[in-house]
């Protein structure tokens, strides 16, 4: 199932500063209840930060997988465990998700959140390998990354310069997922998509390991 009328209704909101707040609430509904399809023995949720969706998915969860490879946020997501009391049944994998080993385990469901965009072509098509592999067949895959601001461009692809709290800056590969480009990389691999969101600063999809 596609969602047509979401394109729309962020269409509507986006760049338009009396509805920021409006539009920051409709965001985040609308991801919630991409992750609220959630529901498994065994999740991975890739690049996962400090653990934003954590209180979100776990109580769908029995066991859980945060996998992310900065040090620095690896304390926040485990103090976030702990005030959750869940820490008995997360897994804390502080690495890269290429250099990851998973073929002792198997996950029924997937979460990769705002990863995908930091990825060159030649990661991307490793990453839908590496996830095919780790995902139990028919188990799910739930995907949040940013979408093109311009729907007519087929490839939007910068550096961008980022600063931490201490001043200090870094470049990162930010790309863009223009809406074909996505359906084309799912088809490839021969994920089915379940339901789907594009609108003009993410998109949000749901879909099946055949």
């Amino acid at each position: 199932m596609i969602f047509k009328t979401s394109i729309c209704i962020e269409i509507i909101f986006r760049n338009t500063r009396p509805y920021e707040k409006r539009n920051r609430l409709f965001q985040q509904t609308l991801i919630t209840q991409f992750i609220d399809f959630i529901e498994c023995d065994n999740l991975i949720d890739i690049g996962c930060g400090t653990g934003y969706w954590l209180d979100i998915y776990n109580s769908k969860c029995k066991r859980i997988t945060m996998l992310d490879q900065s040090k620095n946020m690896l304390t926040k997501r485990i103090e976030k465990a702990t005030s959750l009391n869940i820490e008995h049944k997360i897994s804390f994998l502080n690495s890269n998700f290429f250099l990851a080993n998973f073929d002792n385990i198997k996950f029924d469901s997937a979460l990769s959140s705002f990863f995908l965009s930091h990825l060159n072509n030649k990661q991307l098509d490793l990453f839908f390998s590496k996830i095919k592999n780790a995902i139990n067949k028919k188990g799910l895959i739930v995907i949040l990354d940013s979408s093109s601001k311009d729907y007519n461009i087929v490839k939007d692809v910068s550096i961008q310069t980022r600063t931490i709290k201490n001043g200090q800056e870094f470049q990162i590969y930010k790309r863009y997922f223009h809406f074909q480009e996505i359906i084309d990389l799912l088809w490839h691999f021969d994920l089915e998509i379940l339901s789907f969101y594009y609108g003009s600063s993410f998109f949000a999809v749901s879909c099946s390991n055949n």
